[in-house]
């Protein structure tokens, strides 16, 4: 299991248009994930996705099967595309408080439960701090 913090006053959240895994409005759930997995703040910087991270570590890296490697429980079992599990997380981290079907605070903390659920499928450990 690997742990994966997340602090709240760097987390970029339920805001799809301004959304990255890293960039001047935050972290997304899954920047903070990279950041646990071995990234550094610059190579995933104005990065969109886990997939997009792929790619550039590829043109960066060429051959470097380890940073592949690491991203292994975001991607699908192909290691090409972001996975199910991924795709689930930008969705829970991009959606809007309002949809969470309450007040904003009860939102977040309904937010943040389901992160950590999805995280553990894929043998991530998300805390949240701050």
């Amino acid at each position: 299991m690997i742990k994966v913090v997340v602090d709240r006053t760097k987390w970029n959240r339920g805001n799809v248009i301004n959304s990255a895994l890293l960039n001047e409005h935050g972290m997304c759930c899954l920047g903070f994930a990279c950041l646990a997995l071995g990234f550094t703040e610059d190579e995933i910087n104005e990065l969109k996705t886990p997939s997009s991270l792929r790619e550039y570590t590829l043109m960066r890296k060429p051959g470097d099967n380890d940073a592949i490697a690491a991203l292994h429980p975001l991607l699908d079992e192909r290691m090409n595309y972001n996975g199910e599990v991924a795709l689930k997380l930008m969705s829970v981290n991009d959606r809007p408080w309002e949809e969470f079907n309450g007040i904003k605070e009860n939102a977040e903390v309904k937010r943040e439960e389901r992160i950590k659920e999805l995280g553990l499928q894929v043998e991530l450990e998300f805390e949240f701090i701050n």
